[in-house]
């Protein structure tokens, strides 16, 4: 008459056991994954802190150095006196020092005793002359980043007065297509996961390809980069390029 109350409690005994260990095991076990997940999604924001910071150290360099170089540029003796004699062809060679610009950069003259541009065999829009013409009014150095002159182009111009001694004799610039830099590219971005976008308006607008950002979420939340971010990726501003974002897609985190 024992022997059932006691196979029952058996029973009993070993199934609160199972349960037991299930319990502790799925307790261990999402214990380790919310560890584990937590230590990747740590290590994946420091990544992209890294790259972020990276990524504005590489711009910030090459914007100051096509900014050093043309202020050489504007001190050169040659293309002082060569503007004051206005010899045309000595000012063509004298700009062939462009190509110790980056890859992307055009070097450009303005007379302003005759108002003509060089290099002559440049095809200058009207719209980036126009542009020109009004940065040459100033008496300083000047830096616009990224100029939408047309739909197919963003430029950063420099510009920087040539003078000779008190004599305004003419303005040298530096248009700068970031987008033909292959060089930088191969720097600022190491895959397909990851890009630079400009803030235009309410949209992101990829810089190399000129693409907006597609944002399903609204474009609000392009402009919170702190706290919120469009579904699967992350968008973090650039320190010394308040108008510019590093964007990378949340997938090797999901993977």
């Amino acid at each position: 008459m024992t022997y059932f109350p006691r196979e029952r409690f058996s029973r009993f005994l070993f199934v609160s056991l199972l349960m037991f260990m299930g319990v502790s095991l799925t307790l261990v076990m999402g214990s380790l994954y919310w560890m584990l997940s937590r230590s990747m999604d740590k290590e994946f924001t420091n990544e992209i802190r890294a790259r972020q910071a990276e990524i504005n150290m590489i711009l910030h360099e090459q914007f100051t150095m096509i900014g050093s170089k043309l202020n050489e540029f504007s001190l050169d003796n040659a293309l002082r006196v060569n503007l004051m004699l206005g010899m045309d062809q000595r000012l063509e060679e004298r700009l062939s020092i462009r190509s110790t610009f980056p890859e992307g950069t055009d070097a450009i003259l303005l007379d302003h005793r005759t108002k003509r541009l060089y290099p002559h065999d440049r095809d200058i829009s009207p719209e980036l002359a126009n542009h020109l013409q009004t940065m040459a009014e100033a008496d300083t150095i000047q830096c616009e980043r990224f100029v939408s002159l047309d739909e197919s182009s963003l430029v950063s111009i420099w510009s920087v007065p040539v003078v000779r001694r008190d004599e305004r004799l003419g303005t040298v610039f530096a248009v700068y297509d970031l987008a033909r830099d292959s060089t930088l590219w191969q720097r600022i971005v190491g895959n397909d996961a990851e890009d630079i976008y400009l803030h235009m308006d309410e949209e992101l607008v990829n810089l190399k390809t000129l693409d907006v950002l597609d944002n399903p979420a609204g474009s609000a939340m392009f402009f919170d980069t702190g706290n919120k971010n469009p579904p699967g990726m992350f968008v973090v501003s650039l320190k010394d390029f308040p108008t510019l974002s590093y964007v990378v897609s949340s997938k090797p985190l999901s993977d």
